[in-house]
């Protein structure tokens, strides 16, 4: 699956390599093009088609935090909007 650099997905399907399990939080990052998830990361060179054959999906309610040290996910809260 090609996932978009600093937008987060959460897995619906695992990977046949089994490091990426239904449910996790995934994103890539933009600076590294590390994949990176709640439990650690991968390399780029780790990236084979065993890895990246996940099914997942944009989620709207989580944003990646990057600061000088440290990358991590923070929960917003979406807001819905009625038009009339």
């Amino acid at each position: 699956m090609k996932i978009k650099p600093d937008i987060v997905y959460k897995v619906i399907k695992s990977n046949t390599d089994g490091c990426i399990q239904s449910g996790d939080l995934i994103f890539i990052d933009s600076k590294t093009g590390q994949l990176i998830s709640q439990y650690g990361f991968l390399n780029p060179s780790e990236l084979t088609n065993d890895v990246m054959d996940f099914d997942a999906y944009i989620v709207n309610n989580y944003q990646v935090i990057k600061t000088k040290n440290t990358i991590f996910l923070k929960k917003i809260s979406v807001k819905k909007c009625i038009l009339k």
